[in-house]
């Protein structure tokens, strides 16, 4: 009888200690973005991961083509691919700001920008000794 017991509060307890932190972050998740629903923050913070998982392949393109292991038709096939993706985004996130914070950049300014990024990314590599 008693050992039913102690299952049951030790099946409890866990439950809890669990459960909360879980109940927890989902219930902050909402307080974070602003009072906007939890959907359109996770839709905002899946556009920024977006956009750097496409940031971060082309640095590797672009690394990959350094290091001679991508051809040079591959490596502008690739990098225009995921260019045209970046600048989507780029235009997209541009779209989305107010009237007076919206860039006037043409589209060959968001190329370079997306060129200082890669450079960027690549001079830290190789900093870090990779």
């Amino acid at each position: 009888m008693y050992s039913i017991v102690f299952i049951l509060l030790l099946l409890s307890v866990s439950l809890i200690l669990i459960g909360y932190p879980i109940w927890k972050g989902r219930r902050e998740e909402g307080d974070q973005a602003g009072g906007l629903s939890p959907f359109m923050a996770t839709n905002e913070r899946e556009k920024s991961q977006e956009k750097d998982i496409i940031m971060g392949t082309l640095s590797e393109i672009e690394f990959d083509y350094h290091m001679k292991k991508l051809s040079e038709e591959d490596y502008r096939v690739l990098k225009n691919k995921y260019a045209k993706m970046a600048m989507e985004i780029l235009e997209e996130e541009d779209a989305n700001l107010p009237g007076d914070q919206r860039s006037s950049k043409t589209e060959s300014d968001n190329l370079d920008e997306i060129e200082r990024e890669i450079e960027a990314e690549l001079q830290a590599f190789e900093k870090g000794g990779f």
